[in-house]
């Protein structure tokens, strides 16, 4: 175990408290989006989104990342 006491005393230095440790925590949601286009055939173009939303908390501020995929069918 390190002496602060000494430490301070024999290299004329000043120990500080540190700041409390900020432990990063985190959320995420889903959310597709289905939307359905009409052609000129007889068949209906879908095109599917998919959004995948991270919220966390890093260094005492909120950051969000986004990514999302995409399917293009005909039904």
């Amino acid at each position: 175990m390190i002496d602060l006491q000494y430490l301070t005393k024999r290299y004329n230095m000043e120990v500080t408290e540190a700041a409390p440790v900020i432990r990063p925590t985190s959320s995420s949601y889903t959310q597709t989006v289905t939307r359905s286009h009409g052609t000129t055939g007889d068949k209906d173009r879908v095109v599917e989104t998919k959004y995948e939303t991270t919220i966390y908390t890093s260094s005492g501020g909120i950051k969000t990342y986004t990514n999302s995929h995409q399917i293009d069918y005909l039904i």
